[in-house]
């Protein structure tokens, strides 16, 4: 009988793309190669080959499966939002708990631009239209200026808080931060929402 509180293992297939995502974060493309995938993930490496064809197409799984994870964390958009604020908090705070809890993201982007992979993310720009179309209607009503581009507005929110966390340890200990690192966080939070209603809201 099947102990309930002992945890699952990974499948062969997602224990070789937890390994790849983890080296990848690491070493880059380049940098990692099919055994030591294969040694992390405790497979074979032709099962890895067996699964994902090529290291190439792995990449392009992991990159994905990071999608998926983001995607699987934003709320979905609603028809009616309370104003700009509604919008700002909805996306804002499932960001910035994604971007606490997946630290493989950023540094796997990272990499991508030292390497010169400017390649597409499978899967974003489905969450890049799912909030463009919501920002749209905020337009709409009344309730985001519309002299900016939903896309460009989408980017604005979405690269403050790449930056934020991409340079997360750098801010906290080189830039005279005094705060707790939640603190620092939630001063952020409040300081670019405060920003971005300004700088979004009608009338401006």
């Amino acid at each position: 009988m099947m102990d309930a509180n002992k945890p699952v293992s990974p499948s062969g297939r997602e224990a070789i793309l937890e390994a790849a995502e983890q080296l990848f974060s690491e070493q880059g493309f380049a940098g990692t190669t099919i055994s030591q995938i294969a040694e992390r993930s405790g497979q074979s490496g032709s099962l890895v080959i067996f699964h994902f064809k090529s290291k190439k197409s792995l990449y392009k799984a992991v990159k994905a499966s990071i999608v998926a994870r983001y995607s699987a964390c934003l709320p979905e958009p609603i028809e009616e939002v309370e104003g700009l604020h509604g919008i700002l908090r909805n996306l804002m705070r499932a960001m910035f708990s994604y971007y606490r809890n997946n630290p493989t993201m950023v540094r796997i982007a990272n990499w991508a631009n030292l390497e010169g992979d400017h390649e597409a993310w499978g899967g974003e720009s489905d969450w890049h239209h799912r909030y463009v179309g919501q920002i749209e209607a905020a337009q709409r009503r009344g309730e985001i200026r519309d002299d900016i581009s939903p896309f460009r507005a989408l980017i604005i929110i979405t690269g403050a808080i790449h930056v934020w966390w991409e340079f997360h340890d750098h801010m906290l200990r080189d830039l005279d931060q005094t705060d707790t690192p939640d603190a620092a966080d939630e001063c952020f939070f409040h300081d670019l929402e405060a920003v971005l209603v300004r700088g979004l809201g009608p009338g401006q």
